[in-house]
């Protein structure tokens, strides 16, 4: 006998129906909203996350700008200062066609003033 023996024929239980246990039912219901109330964490964390990433880009470019306008605002500091020395000055009133005002001096013996002979600058 070397051939085993196979049943062919479909076997047809009958149907069981259960009654819902409503210790179940509870059970699920209340892992379902914890795990929704841990979900909605997740999304909140994840979003105040991307909030505080855009604002750290946000903060960097501000930065930079504000090193830009620093830079901007020396460069101005210098040519002011430049623009306001006295040599500058001097040297725009001169091509303007003024000159520097002559000293005088009174004289004690008639109280009347003199203009005091000082050498001439050169022009450059």
């Amino acid at each position: 006998m070397t051939q085993q023996y196979i049943y062919n024929k479909r076997i047809r239980n009958s149907a069981i129906r259960r009654r819902l246990d409503r210790r179940f039912v509870s059970w699920v219901l209340i892992c379902a909203t914890i795990g929704t109330v841990i979900a909605s964490g997740f999304v909140f964390s994840a979003r105040c996350h991307f909030e505080a990433v855009a604002l750290g880009y946000e903060t960097q470019q501000k930065r930079v700008l504000i090193e830009e306008h620093e830079k901007d605002r020396r460069q101005l500091e210098m040519e002011r200062s430049k623009a306001l020395s006295p040599e500058e000055l001097e040297q725009r009133a001169r091509k303007l066609g003024l000159r520097a005002p002559e000293m005088r001096q009174p004289d004690p013996a008639t109280g009347a003033t003199s203009a005091v002979n000082r050498p001439s600058r050169p022009r450059t």
